[in-house]
């Protein structure tokens, strides 16, 4: 096989007409522009219908955007497959949630961990209401919530308006109440082992309660806003609401967050002890149940309550029927993205002999420098590339999206001339060694960083995003696709035939 094709995910680089808060366009990112501008170039959806959720107001994430990559067709999951089983009577007949409620009549508690917001990334504060009605419905003892504050798929500082829902919540239901509050980025949702303390941390304060105490958590957060203007929710230290709201061997626990990258880790507390010794002895007859499974080939967690979808028949499982070398690389941050989603929820490799996967360690603080780890990911890819040992590359540069999740405006726009110096290097590399290349994103992000009023913008958008392909052979694109249909379109390249279940190329015949 001649072809040789690198795919090249620009993580959280979408379009926007509009140049105010725009890091894209105030970096500038000429490189990228001049390589539009003289090769094929179409805008492709990478949120809504297109990626499996569940309307095209919902903007898209690197979960649902590497698993449509991947996969090349629509995989309904996420927040579209949660809204259809949510309120189902079997969604809670599951024997181990039955005994947890049963057991609330006898003075254990129901504890319910995740992000309150309306983000519907990971979470969807519906979904916790509707978990409350049913709860209710069957007369459910000591439900204690465990709030996670979001300021990141959400406005920086609105934690306080889903509070106030959540609360309002809680007055029709006399058996629940909020009892901790603590920012995402304090608690649980850690993702590729980055930052472990997180999880120690959850532990610290949900087991063992130390954190500060407050009766009047709306008055502390104003607070920390008053003497920290730039603060995001997901920064705010964690509070105890509620004394009586330990998680104490032998309660029920629901993780009702749906995506899986920042759940896995909690669950490897509960299920199988890890990360703090002592909760060997302090948790072992907990009864942990997720949401959904996040992880089924690791079997995490080994109770939930909504079945996550089956993805076969992925692009990489194609590519090694077909006896195709592949390599793979990122950082830590979106090394489960470009392997396990990218590879249809799939923990492992299809073929160790085929597939190789290159990590590059992000800092424990990722972003700690806008740069984050974009050159050292480039000098890797760029020194396979000219080993001609792989016939298709995939790599993904997360800056975009990582550092445009900080809502800084300045540093995200470095991001951005970062990427945009590796997107030329690897360019010229491609055109050095004949490799085809294609530039696109998983999803938008730096493109929207502000508000029309300044106020700064840190959540994913709805946007669409380029798909730009570099060959030395004339193609045509056609208008009007999506991510599903990139999988076809690296198959036409490569000349094998696509699955019949993938969508149809980008390029037209």
């Amino acid at each position: 096989m001649k072809n040789k094709v690198c795919l090249l995910i620009l993580d959280g680089i979408g379009k926007n007409t509009e140049t105010h808060g725009n890091a894209v366009t105030l970096a500038p990112m000429k490189n990228y522009e001049n390589i539009r501008k003289n090769y094929p170039t179409v805008l492709v959806k990478a949120n809504g219908l297109e990626v499996g959720l569940s309307s095209d107001k919902d903007a898209g994430n690197s979960e649902v955007g590497h698993n449509a990559i991947g996969s090349g067709k629509t995989i309904e999951q996420g927040v579209a497959l949660i809204d259809k089983q949510i309120n189902k009577p079997e969604t809670y007949a599951h024997p181990v949630l039955q005994q947890a409620i049963k057991n609330t009549q006898n003075g254990k508690k129901l504890h319910l961990i995740g992000l309150v917001s309306n983000g519907r990334v990971h979470s969807d504060i519906a979904h916790l209401f509707t978990i409350l009605d049913n709860l209710e419905k069957q007369n459910t003892k000591s439900i204690k919530i465990h709030a996670l504050l979001d300021g990141r798929d959400v406005a920086p500082q609105s934690a306080l308006v889903f509070i106030k829902e959540l609360e309002d919540k809680i007055s029709q239901n006399k058996n629940a109440e909020l009892v901790t509050a603590a920012g995402r980025n304090k608690l649980v949702m850690d993702r590729y082992e980055t930052n472990l303390d997180l999880i120690k941390n959850a532990y610290d304060v949900y087991v063992q309660g130390n954190a500060p105490f407050t009766n009047d958590i709306y008055t502390e957060i104003s607070k920390i806003y008053k003497e920290n203007p730039n603060i995001t929710d997901e920064n705010i230290l964690p509070f105890i609401i509620n004394k009586t709201g330990n998680i104490e061997n032998g309660d029920g626990v629901i993780l009702f967050n749906f995506r899986g990258d920042r759940a896995i880790e909690i669950c490897e507390l509960f299920d199988n002890f890890k990360y703090v010794d002592e909760s060997k002895d302090t948790l072992n007859k907990c009864l942990f149940i997720g949401l959904m499974q996040y992880d089924a080939e690791a079997n995490l967690p080994k109770n939930f309550l909504i079945n996550p979808p089956q993805i076969e028949n992925t692009l990489t499982e194609l590519l090694c029927s077909h006896n195709i070398k592949q390599y793979s690389i990122t950082e830590t941050v979106k090394f489960g993205h470009l392997t396990y989603f990218f590879n249809g929820n799939r923990r492992e490799p299809f073929n160790k002999n085929l597939e190789t996967w290159e990590e590059i360690k992000s800092w424990p603080n990722p972003i700690k420098d806008p740069k984050m780890q974009a050159q050292k990911i480039t000098d890797k890819l760029i020194e396979e590339i000219k080993s001609g040992n792989y016939i298709f590359y995939k790599a993904n540069i997360p800056n975009g999206d990582m550092v445009g999740h900080s809502g800084n405006l300045n540093d995200t726009i470095i991001a951005c001339r970062e990427v945009d110096t590796q997107i030329q290097r690897i360019y010229e590399a491609c055109k050095q060694t004949n490799t085809t290349l294609i530039i696109t994103a998983d999803h938008g992000n730096a493109e929207e960083m502000l508000t029309k009023d300044n106020t700064p913008v840190t959540k994913h958008t709805a946007n669409l995003v380029w798909f730009t392909l570099i060959s030395n052979k004339q193609h045509r694109l056609q208008e009007g696709f999506g991510l599903t249909n990139i999988a076809s379109t690296i198959c036409d390249l490569l000349e094998i035939k696509p699955h019949p279940s993938f969508n149809p190329s980008i390029i037209t015949k």
